[in-house]
């Protein structure tokens, strides 16, 4: 009997996507029965400062250090999938990895080891993980690897492509294109059976759009808030001896937490990364030894829950306080010089005093402070360190989703991945696009 694909549609190219995708073909689904849309470039014209879209999107110009945990960086299990199926489903991703790595040999794996009495007497509590480290250079190549496997077996594929609109009830997508050269019309509508929104942190604001048009069924989501700190390395060497990407966590009340995230050392640059066009900042973190700065990067993230009604819109509220003529902001207590950027090239900043800081941030402004104070006793920085804002994770409040495929309540034939969804992080979106994937294979 043959076998019957269903027309797929792919809005957003990044990690949930890749990865949904790479797990149809390997397991035997008609590639040319798959459509990616995406608003950035392709991955042959893509470069270095695209960093929010595009294919592989914002994975495929980050630090590619991922935590292989099913609860950090986003849920999956239990709220969503059993334990047994994340954890068949995590050991194929690591296969997937491997083999589009350009050098897996240079893959470097930590384990979670025993937390000093000194640490365990601060005020922070130290999250550990296994973690797997690819660098930013060997992360791009993979995604490239990728990218190029898709063109090889026919993927259909547009970029410099704008989802605009979705219709649920006559199942067609409308797209517009921004790239004269692209072979198609500038505005067209794509059919499909299925639509899959994996718009990442670029496609929040596509997404607010599609709650609001069809009064989507929601669930309140935290806000993700936060600045970029930097500083020597030497004052967190000790620690990145127990753990690689240290997660420290503090809890404020009820509602806040505050953690370190993303944590780069040695070879590291603070990356500016422009979203909705405006500034906030990420980091980068390398494998070349050429690179090698002595300097750490790590975000300090808030989480703030039952607080912020629509997450999206204080987000950009929040960014644009930040942005002015072209530059995101930056403090330092003590004026240290700010580092380049991996391209060499000076940060694009505005120097700001810490009125304007806590006058950005309101009330959230002092727990971020508090948590850069407990830092600089707990590692004697004596206010040596300069901060790059604001750092945020985009989202809107969380639509409500079948558990057996990810498809909205009321619509079975659109489904959501990745940080559309449930995640904030490579390891998870890229689980949730496979678990997606593996219910499109059961039903063929």
């Amino acid at each position: 009997m043959k076998k019957k694909f269903k027309k797929l549609v792919y809005i957003g190219a990044g990690v949930s996507a890749m990865y949904g995708v790479l797990h149809l073909i390997k397991n035997g689904y008609d590639p040319s029965q798959i459509t990616i849309i995406d608003k950035g470039n392709d991955i042959y014209t893509r470069k270095g400062d695209e960093i929010m879209q595009g294919s592989g999107g914002c994975g495929t110009f980050s630090d590619h250090k991922t935590i292989l945990s099913f609860s950090q960086g986003g849920e999956f299990t239990p709220k969503y999938v059993d334990l047994q199926t994340a954890e068949r489903l995590a050991e194929q991703l690591i296969s997937y990895i491997k083999e589009y790595h350009p050098d897996p040999s240079k893959i470097m794996y930590t384990e979670p080891t025993e937390e000093p009495q000194w640490l365990k007497n601060s005020p922070f509590t130290l999250r550990q993980s296994p973690c797997m480290h690819l660098g930013t250079d060997y992360g791009r190549q993979q995604v490239k690897n990728i990218f190029e496997f898709f063109d090889k077996v026919g993927v259909v594929q547009y970029y410099n492509t704008e989802v605009t609109d979705i219709s649920f009830e006559f199942k067609y997508v409308i797209a517009k294109t921004s790239h004269k050269n692209q072979p198609h019309k500038s505005l067209q509508t794509i059919n499909y059976d299925k639509v899959i929104i994996a718009g990442g942190k670029a496609g929040v604001d596509f997404l607010d759009k599609i709650i609001k048009k069809y009064n989507l069924k929601t669930e309140p989501r935290p806000s993700q808030i936060g600045v970029r700190y930097e500083t020597d390395l030497s004052y967190f060497e000790e620690l990145s001896k127990i753990a690689y990407d240290f997660k420290l966590y503090k809890k404020f009340d009820e509602n806040v937490s505050g953690r370190s995230f993303c944590v780069n050392s040695g070879t590291c640059f603070v990356a500016p990364e422009i979203t909705f066009n405006s500034i906030s900042f990420n980091g980068h973190a390398y494998k070349d030894p050429e690179k090698y700065n002595g300097l750490v990067n790590f975000g300090i993230m808030l989480e703030v829950k039952n607080e912020i009604e629509d997450p999206y819109q204080f987000m950009k509220d929040l960014v644009s306080k930040f942005n002015k003529n072209g530059k995101g902001s930056s403090y330092s207590p003590t004026n240290r010089p700010p580092s380049k950027t991996d391209e060499g090239e000076d940060m694009p900043i505005n120097e700001i005093q810490l009125t304007e800081f806590k006058e950005g941030y309101g009330k959230y402004a002092n727990y971020i402070l508090e948590f850069i104070e407990d830092l600089n006793k707990t590692f004697n920085i004596k206010d040596n360190y300069r901060i790059y804002l604001p750092e945020i994770k985009y989202s809107s409040n969380t639509v409500l989703f079948n558990n057996k495929d990810f498809s909205l309540i009321d619509h079975s034939d659109v489904h959501i991945q990745g940080d559309n969804g449930m995640s904030r992080g490579i390891w998870i979106a890229a689980l949730s696009g496979m678990y997606v994937s593996s219910s499109f294979l059961k039903a063929i």
